[in-house]
């Protein structure tokens, strides 16, 4: 991809939206874009429902022979598929989940035998823990949070994370926040992207226990239409295998999969 497009483009300032109550998606009825989906290669389904529902307090759904889980702000499709390496070295490093009380969630990982990587108390009160097949879970506290459970972000690794942030806000339509520091950022609603500065290049994710990542949009056509113009190549809009719902992928230049979806919200 030629990256000198994504210096020049004008991008559109959104608002984020508040966390509610339901599992539903703060997505393209609120915005133009929100973040929709993690889609996860897994050894085993059953240990990752534990995991994500279980301990985490997602909510496990069968549709159309698709196994996720829902969370308020996002739904992780599980896949049995083996992975072909986790999460860390790869371009998205980490997700994260917000909960209200970390100490009590943590006591649940721990009980469940899950390493606890790390804990932090700046800049926020945070945990990474370690998920089946080494995907990174990152927990972050906020005091408040009427869930006990939410999307929080996505963590992107990059050597220019600047040229990052500004390729994500130009293809979603986000105006960047000022940057400062190693990590940079910007939100949508329901959720935040993060992108931090590193020394090397990271892998890509095809294949990885993060085979993907998803966002839904307002108006699927008038959206690809406006990538086209502006020189990002696609893939040719499908329905999600056995769901309805229009989708198309496209990669960023770091190596991301990426799936814009239009529909997801309406999975119950």
């Amino acid at each position: 991809m030629n990256a000198g497009w994504t210096r020049s483009m004008a991008v559109v300032c959104l608002l984020a939206a508040p966390l509610t109550a339901s599992a539903q998606l703060l997505a393209a009825k609120d915005a133009l874009t929100g973040y929709g989906h993690h889609h996860l290669n897994v050894t085993d389904v059953a240990a990752h429902i534990k995991f994500f529902a279980d301990t985490l307090g997602g909510t496990s759904v069968a549709a159309a022979g698709q196994q996720i889980v829902k969370f308020p702000n996002v739904l992780v499709f599980l896949r049995r598929q083996a992975p072909t390496g986790g999460s860390k070295g790869s371009v998205v490093d980490h997700v994260a989940f917000s909960v209200p009380k970390l100490d009590t969630v943590l006591a649940r990982v721990k009980a469940g035998g899950y390493p606890v990587i790390s804990t932090a108390t700046s800049p926020r009160v945070s945990a990474l823990v370690m998920a089946p097949d080494n995907l990174q879970v990152e927990l972050v506290e906020v005091k408040g949070q009427p869930t006990p459970v939410a999307m929080h972000h996505v963590h992107f690794n990059a050597p220019d994370n600047i040229v990052m942030q500004t390729w994500y806000g130009t293809v979603l339509r986000v105006k960047p926040k000022a940057y400062s520091g190693q990590t940079v950022s910007f939100a949508l609603p329901g959720a935040q992207l993060e992108f931090t500065k590193t020394r090397d290049e990271m892998a890509p994710l095809k294949g990885r226990v993060l085979d993907h990542i998803g966002f839904e949009v307002d108006n699927m056509d008038l959206f690809l239409d406006r990538l086209e113009d502006i020189g990002a190549p696609l893939t040719a809009p499908a329905l999600m295998p056995g769901l309805s719902i229009p989708s198309a992928f496209l990669s960023d230049p770091w190596g991301t999969s990426i799936e814009l979806t239009e529909g997801l919200d309406k999975i119950k």
